[in-house]
């Protein structure tokens, strides 16, 4: 067992790093990890910098499984990740060949997430830019075919967006804005709200935030009218009203706020979920400017069209006819 005593400590560290270096290791390496993941000293923090660096040389899925491990377990007991080993954390948690390695064996994802948000929380706004667009780069090379790295990248962002993470939204308009990208791309990390039609992770971010994007780009105010929340408990969302109080006269935002509508899934009768639809627009009727009453207007009548074609179609259904 490890000596927390300072010349012992830095002697069991000096010998098994010559181990390290000596032998060929494979996917066993990392049972040398509680050694280390006992350390708590900050005189003891060189010798652990020395032991990942050689561990790091190794550039096999034991060593890495090791250096995550060692890294984990010492943000989990103190809470920080001391100075001296903030870069190399750093540099694992963002090295993508590393990273494949960890999908492949299935182990320690969320581990190397939690370190990844250690670092980017300390990181100065430059650096959480730039790290934020070599991401989303990653995200849309189509020629990217591991899974893991998908999922590992994109669950990241979520969680930014998640937390109102204003430099997650500019770095997704930047990419978009610069590459002549469809916001659609990315749509499944703005938007979570295809099932029930509650709140996206757009709608996490205040109407002025959104609305300073929007009148910068209509794209992406197109793409926040079709994807914003329809509803919030029994009424219509902050953002569905703010979207029709700004741009009333602005046909093709009303286009793609009328499409984020029909834009659902539902589990039993979809005449209910149009219903619903119908109740939350009229309430928000009564007081608004003529403008939006006549916008409404029009979509209710929509919806009672849509309404009597599904109970037809849901009264054949029982029949056996459909």
């Amino acid at each position: 067992m490890l000596s927390r005593g300072g010349k012992r400590s830095h002697f069991r560290y000096t010998q098994l790093i010559d181990v390290i270096n000596k032998y060929e290791w494979d996917e066993y390496l990392y049972f040398y990890t509680p050694l280390v993941g006992r350390c708590s000293y900050v005189e003891e923090y060189e010798d652990v910098f020395n032991l990942v660096t050689s561990l790091k040389k190794k550039d096999n899925k034991g060593s890495l499984q090791a250096i995550i491990q060692i890294l984990h377990s010492i943000l989990r007991d103190n809470k920080e990740i001391p100075e001296i080993l903030t870069q190399i954390t750093s540099d694992i948690t963002n090295d993508w060949k590393l990273l494949k390695q960890v999908g492949n064996n299935g182990l320690y994802e969320y581990e190397c997430k939690e370190l990844w948000n250690y670092c980017y929380d300390n990181m100065s706004d430059d650096k959480k830019y730039s790290t934020l667009s070599k991401m989303l780069q990653h995200l849309a090379d189509r020629d990217e075919t591991d899974t893991f790295l998908k999922y590992y990248v994109s669950d990241l962002i979520k969680e930014k967006l998640e937390k109102q993470d204003i430099l997650t939204l500019q770095a997704i308009f930047d990419y978009c804005s610069m590459n002549d990208y469809n916001f659609i791309y990315f749509n499944v990390y703005l938007s979570n709200n295809f099932g029930s039609k509650e709140k996206s992770y757009i709608d996490n971010f205040s109407w002025d935030i959104l609305k300073s994007f929007i009148d910068k780009s209509k794209e992406f105010g197109l793409f926040v009218a079709k994807n914003t929340a329809l509803f919030e408990k029994d009424s219509l969302s902050n953002n569905f009203k703010n979207i029709l109080k700004n741009y009333i006269n602005d046909e093709e935002m009303m286009s793609a706020l009328r499409s984020n509508i029909y834009n659902f899934s539902w589990t039993g009768e979809i005449s209910n979920y149009y219903l619903k639809v119908k109740k939350v627009l009229t309430s928000f009727s009564e007081g608004s400017d003529n403008c939006i009453k006549n916008w409404i207007d029009d979509t209710i009548k929509e919806l009672d069209n849509n309404i009597n074609r599904e109970r037809r179609n849901e009264e054949l259904f029982k029949l056996g006819i459909l």
